[in-house]
């Protein structure tokens, strides 16, 4: 006859599977059925995860016209002249720290051989290129808005200032990649599991 099994909250670590030269038991099956109950009830009475709000950073700037980025293979700050187009964390981060990244762009370039953008983390003197589908895009002639919802995970504990800033690269020297009027919006939060 069926029974009720209300479970405990404890963390098994390991569960027992039945194998196909076992008998055909209710314990070959109860067992392990029990023990991922105890796990689902541990789970919600003791979360995991409580993350943090660590830092945040905004900005939004439209040019008065287009902002041209002049033409190079190397990849560089988007700037208005002078300023980088960038977001600055002076909180020191910590090993897992999340820093989520939310950045829009309307851009074009003047030259048939186009040029990419990307979002960079720069600290340590180093750049950390944020990876992932859709992370590193293609700039055409044609007007386009690009947009990333991406994230960063710090591999370990950094000192500020972090620098989240959007750059571009052209295809060829001859091609200058054009931020038009609508502008650049770049925000971040860092968060930190708990």
């Amino acid at each position: 006859m069926a029974s009720t099994y209300a479970g405990t909250a404890t963390a098994p670590g390991s569960l027992t599977i039945p194998d196909d030269g076992d008998n055909a038991t209710a314990a070959s099956v109860n067992t392990p059925i029990e023990a991922l109950q105890d796990s689902i009830l541990f789970l919600n009475r003791n979360p995991i995860i409580d993350f943090q709000h660590v830092a945040a950073g905004t900005i939004d700037f439209s040019p008065a016209g287009y902002m041209s980025v002049s033409g190079s293979t190397d990849w560089q700050a988007v700037t208005d002249g002078a300023t980088p187009m960038a977001v600055t964390i002076t909180e020191d981060l910590a090993a897992g720290d999340i820093i989520e990244i939310h950045a829009h762009v309307q851009a074009s370039t003047d030259g048939v051989h186009g040029g990419a953008l990307r979002i960079n983390v720069y600290y340590n003197f180093s750049d950390h290129v944020v990876t992932g589908s859709g992370v590193c895009v293609a700039v055409s002639q044609t007007s386009n808005c690009y947009s990333w919802t991406c994230r960063h995970v710090m591999a370990g504990a950094e000192t500020g200032p972090i620098v989240v800033r959007i750059e571009a690269a052209s295809a060829d020297a001859g091609t200058t990649m054009n931020i038009e009027d609508t502008g650049i919006s770049l925000s971040t939060t860092v968060i930190r599991p708990g």
